[in-house]
């Protein structure tokens, strides 16, 4: 280590103890005002705000009530870097931490309805992640393009799974889903939000695939249905048989196999 390194060490490390006596100099300045304030026959000490401030004068803790937020500021010496913890009038209240030099920001919240969420992003605002849960259910979103692209998996609030995901500026591309009820589907959607081929098993078990048109309108659907076939005497059996069915633009059968 050179000498320009070790004054410089040493340099950083003298105005860290500055820093640090500072912050002690302040507490015990609030601990001798509480202990005036007492020998005054006063119970309680009222300020609109408190600040600390490093050697060169910039703000760098910060305690006050304004446009109904009561919040703590610590901020780096640019003021680029910060961590602030809010809570509102209307009862949400907040976790924020912003890294300096674009480093990107996470932010812990309750909002005032009562759902919690925890949002990531990095130094590109288009790139992140989120938790949310609630009364609807819980979900969490990947992102690359902004809140608008990637991936979104859900646990909603009636017990069904979902995993979508989404291409930019459009609602949904392929999803798939489960519901509690054993209905389980596969859905790829075009540009225009259109689901245009379905895959999938119903609640009653039976598998099927339909293809749509633009109009979202069933054209073929393929599937497995259950036959009753009579043999010799009162017994019956019962047989799975697969089923091809093509549709027109109005709904009506053109073509069925088998006949």
């Amino acid at each position: 280590m050179t000498v320009e390194q070790r004054l410089a060490r040493l340099e950083r490390g003298n105005r860290n103890w500055r820093w640090l006596a500072c912050v002690l100099l302040a507490a015990l300045g609030v601990v001798l005002l509480a202990g005036q304030a007492k020998n005054n026959d006063l119970l309680d000490l009222e300020v609109r705000s408190l600040s600390v401030v490093d050697d060169d004068g910039v703000n760098r803790i910060s305690l006050d009530t304004k446009d109904g937020l009561a919040s703590l500021r610590v901020c780096g010496q640019k003021k680029d870097s910060l961590v602030w913890l809010f809570v509102s009038d209307d009862g949400s209240s907040n976790l924020k931490f912003h890294g300096g030099d674009g480093m990107g920001s996470m932010t812990l919240s309750n909002g005032s309805g009562g759902s919690p969420s925890l949002e990531m992003s990095t130094s590109d605002p288009r790139i992140g992640a989120r938790l949310v849960t609630g009364p609807e259910g819980s979900y969490l979103h990947l992102d690359t393009q902004g809140w608008g692209q990637g991936v979104e998996l859900a646990a909603e609030a009636d017990g069904t799974s979902r995993l979508e995901l989404k291409a930019k500026h459009v609602l949904g591309r392929a999803s798939m889903w489960v519901t509690p009820e054993g209905e389980a589907e596969l859905t790829l959607g075009d540009r225009e939000r259109k689901s245009r081929v379905r895959l999938g098993v119903s609640e009653d078990q039976v598998p099927r695939l339909i293809l749509s048109d633009a109009g979202e309108n069933e054209r073929a659907v393929l599937g497995v249905t259950e036959t009753e076939d009579r043999i010799t005497g009162p017994r019956a059996t019962t047989a799975e048989r697969a089923t091809l069915t093509l549709y027109d633009a109005r709904g009506d059968v053109i073509w069925q196999a088998p006949r």
